[in-house]
């Protein structure tokens, strides 16, 4: 007879509750750190990992594993779950998933299968979709003028640009796209999109009324915007703080997917580990 796994769950938002409860129908789900309302009632809450990680096959952390690389991410908790709590555990032959895994998880790669969904690039592709759309919530809900007819400023053509911009411009939104990588500029001119030297934004950023800047390292510099101007800027980069300066709106939109739309966020995480056979 095959053995049903068991799972940890440590930590953890909606997604996380979102994603035991579709695992709690196939396996055995411990969770910790998180007693969130929706979680099924199979689901056994258990008070600390020294009950739970000897006899589990699968432990899974939040996205992002930390947020101030000393306790692991836990909104739901009554309690922190130190990183060193974690390491202290002496943790083997198990299969460790979550993402954006800090430094010291390394410890522990020699002696179990660590998966780091954020550097999954099928992750980044489905998470594209529900970042377009949440960027669209946050333009709709801060902005006093409609996306159609509108002049949006994209920084960047990756994946989640790809999206974005295609997106905003079936709304209308005319879209100029602005990237350091030349075969970034290629594709967005065969979209037909405008574009714009990356070095050149700051003379021109008065030209739009959006801006969403999807590439990961810090390009605007808030003392060369026109903050005379009503202007929304979105950064999905996490390079940026929420701030208003004058008319200008600056929105930080790190982890939108898990943030505006949890269930399909879980969903997402659940078909990357099932397709890399980690379940």
């Amino acid at each position: 007879m095959k053995k049903i796994k068991e799972i940890l769950c440590v930590g953890g938002d909606l997604r996380t509750v979102y994603l035991a409860n579709e695992l709690s129908k196939v396996m055995k789900v411990n969770i910790l750190g998180n007693s969130n309302k929706k979680l099924n009632s199979n689901i056994k809450p258990i008070e600390s990992l020294k009950a739970s990680v000897p006899t589990s096959d699968i432990i899974i952390f939040p996205i992002p594993f930390s947020k101030d690389k000393k306790n692991i991410y836990a909104p739901f908790s009554d309690r922190n779950i130190t990183i060193e709590e974690v390491i202290n555990q002496k943790i083997n032959d198990k299969t460790i998933i979550g993402g954006a895994f800090s430094d010291e998880l390394k410890i522990l790669e020699p002696t179990n299968t660590v998966f780091d969904l954020v550097e999954e690039e099928d992750f980044e592709i489905y998470n594209a979709i529900p970042t377009s759309e949440g960027v669209i919530h946050i333009l709709m809900s801060e902005s006093e003028i409609t996306i159609n007819e509108s002049q949006t400023l994209i920084l960047g053509f990756g994946k989640c640009a790809i999206s974005q911009s295609k997106a905003l411009s079936a709304l209308g939104s005319h879209i100029t796209i602005s990237a350091r990588n030349q075969k970034q500029i290629a594709m967005a001119k065969i979209y037909n999109y405008n574009t714009l030297p990356l070095e050149s934004i700051h003379q021109h950023i008065e030209e739009f009324d959006f801006i969403v800047n999807t590439i990961p390292r810090k390009i605007l510099d808030a003392k060369k915007i026109n903050h005379n101007q009503s202007q929304i800027i979105v950064d999905i980069a996490n390079q940026l703080n929420d701030e208003m300066i004058n008319k200008t709106k600056i929105i930080n939109a790190r982890g939108i997917p898990g943030k505006y739309f949890p269930k399909t966020a879980a969903d997402i995480i659940y078909k990357t580990l099932k397709d890399k056979n980690h379940l």
